[in-house]
């Protein structure tokens, strides 16, 4: 957070500002809320300004692990195909007492390759505008257990997601119509040992509504790529910003543990889509795997914690978001957004 600071005599004090951006079809209203707070010190004046973000934090705690931790909203979990309740454990947590545990087996009977929260928010059905689209900041933290099923017995490695950016239909459809594309921005785990693994990217877009189905190849592909290596049984955290854009004006940066390691700039979405919006937890690509496959990986799970999104019109930031028991300072060049 930038802070100017001023020296003087006798009295402190601090100047808190707080942006919003009001849209319009038409235009852009900037209102300014300012707290003052006054303070005597001893001997020095000490003015400080601090543009304040609206953040909506998620720690998963008791009693209603689903709700945001200042009770605006309400998350719930992703239904698709009938995917499970979230579960939230008291056995390890970033933040807190508890966190979000993801977990999925393979031979359950109902859904065996999901388990996600989404709805932090409420639905705005902004239709994505290219250069005018919001952008929006996310940060968590996530602990993979160790140690992997054995490791060197997997032959058909499944993917793993555990936090994914998906399109809302475009104009003019309805959930009931729409044909899903896969996600915008999908963060994935691949184990390379039972104890450590890389953390992979893919970003998606295209100037067309639905390219898997109307554009041949993977053109529509147009980041794909090992990012960072991770070690199991520690929390490493993320933090996202992004503006999701069918055209140029789209860009992802990814932190991890407060290394940037993916600075994209171009297409990261699809024509004429409605709002992005976020999905947390854990999604395999055991869809179609039979019961009695002999592959020894037979259940997963995942923890998250400290989930934390602001938007760029709510004054949205790197130490905004990023998990709060962090020892890292917010990266070099990061700037406040007005």
């Amino acid at each position: 957070m930038n802070i100017l600071h001023f020296n003087s005599n006798n009295v402190g004090v601090t100047l808190m500002c707080n942006v919003k951006f009001l849209k319009t079809a038409y235009k852009k209203i900037f209102t300014f809320s300012f707290l003052i707070v006054l303070s005597l010190t001893a001997g020095s004046f000490i003015p400080f300004w601090v543009c304040a973000a609206d953040v909506v934090e998620y720690n998963y705690e008791d009693p209603n692990p689903m709700m945001s931790a200042d009770g605006r909203y309400t998350a719930h979990r992703n239904s698709v195909d009938n995917a499970p309740n979230p579960t939230f454990s008291k056995i390890r947590s970033r933040e807190g007492a508890q966190s979000f545990r993801a977990y999925i087996n393979r031979l359950d009977p109902i859904n065996n390759y999901r388990m996600e929260i989404t709805g932090f928010t409420p639905d705005r059905n902004e239709v994505n505008n290219g250069e005018e689209t919001e952008d929006y900041w996310y940060g968590w933290s996530t602990y993979i257990p160790g140690p992997y099923p054995p490791f060197t017995l997997i032959t058909n490695f499944m993917w793993e997601t555990f936090f994914q950016l998906h399109a809302r239909p475009p104009q003019g459809e309805t959930w009931a119509t729409y044909i899903g594309q896969s996600p915008p921005l999908a963060i994935q785990l691949e184990p390379t040992s039972d104890n450590a693994g890389k953390i992979v990217v893919k970003i998606r877009g295209m100037d067309d509504p639905y390219p898997q189905q109307r554009v041949s190849g993977n053109s529509h592909v147009k980041f794909n790529r090992s990012v960072y290596e991770y070690k199991t049984d520690e929390w490493i955290d993320f933090v996202v910003h992004t503006r999701l854009s069918s055209d140029s004006h789209g860009f992802t940066k990814i932190w991890v543990n407060g290394e940037l390691v993916v600075d994209y700039k171009g297409m990261n979405y699809y024509l004429g889509h409605g709002e992005g919006y976020p999905l947390h937890g854990l999604y395999m690509g055991w869809a179609n795997t039979p019961k009695d496959n002999p592959e020894p990986v037979i259940e997963r799970e995942i923890f998250h914690d400290s989930l934390r999104l602001s938007r760029g019109s709510w004054g949205g930031s790197y130490e905004a978001v990023a998990p709060k028991t962090s020892s890292l300072s917010a990266p070099t060049g990061v700037r406040l957004q007005f």
